[in-house]
């Protein structure tokens, strides 16, 4: 890719953060546009998106073309995390939504490139010239995405209240226990609401702080995690069980959490 793009200089690092930016700053958005349509729209709606932008983006003939594509991207995928981390909190009682937002960003980071997703670009990297393509196309051009969304619009449901594989009995039991831990379902929108997220500097706050990771970080990433020898790959997913397996006190940040 950086000889074909001719990504030299920064221009790998600006296209790798363009994703991030408009991740960050459309999260709050997005999830006013969930509760204005609903998570069964919203949710494959998005994934629909991302996955045409991933498709497109194996196309793209210059670093400019990259920058464009990887902030649309951005876009597409700003919505999901809050969204789904939304839907959690209408099916599960607060004590028990940890668990679920747990297993999400788990299996996010065993998908991404810190573990398998380096080994899998490894051995896609092969199938260089088939097609007309390149190798680094062909990572990136995957209909997955696109089949899972469409798959989605019709098997995701909504709300306790919509769910057709529960009985009338079990769903009102279930609003039952909710409205009593919760406000429940969402009843209405008002825009009082979006207005204080806004206006609150701790929205404001956590965009600044993901912004400067994902900035801070890309380089790091791009060098340590962007070679194509297996032997590299196998070492990083190596150490990514290793410290995983180091048995510690939890950190103060989440001493003070809880």
């Amino acid at each position: 890719m950086a000889e074909d793009l001719k990504l030299s200089g920064m221009r790998y690092q600006l296209a790798a953060a363009a994703f991030f930016i408009t991740y960050a700053l459309l999260e709050i958005p997005c999830n006013v546009a969930l509760k204005l349509l609903r998570p069964s729209i919203w949710i494959p709606s998005i994934t629909l998106a991302w996955g045409i932008v991933m498709v497109s983006m194996a196309f793209v003939k210059s670093w400019q073309g990259l920058i464009i594509a990887r902030a649309f991207l951005g876009v597409a995928e700003s919505g999901l995390a809050p969204a789904l981390a939304f839907c959690v909190t209408l099916w599960y009682r607060r004590e028990q939504q940890a668990g679920p937002i747990a297993c999400y960003f788990s299996a996010a980071t065993l998908a991404g490139v810190c573990v398998f997703g380096g080994l899998l670009a490894f051995c896609i990297e092969k199938m260089n010239g088939i097609g007309g393509l390149h190798g680094w196309s062909w990572i990136i051009l995957c209909i997955v995405t696109i089949c899972v969304a469409l798959l989605a619009f019709w098997a995701m449901i909504d709300y306790p209240s919509t769910a057709t594989f529960l009985t009338a009995e079990e769903r009102e039991h279930l609003m039952d226990v909710l409205r009593h831990d919760t406000a429940g379902e969402p009843s209405h929108f008002d825009m009082k609401f979006v207005w204080e997220t806004l206006l609150n500097p701790k929205s404001w706050l956590q965009a600044i702080i993901f912004l400067g990771y994902a900035v801070l970080s890309v380089p790091f990433c791009s060098h340590s995690f962007g070679s194509q020898d297996l032997l590299s790959q196998l070492r990083v997913l190596k150490i990514y069980f290793w410290t995983r397996s180091i048995r510690s006190s939890p950190p103060n940040c989440l001493l003070i959490a809880r």
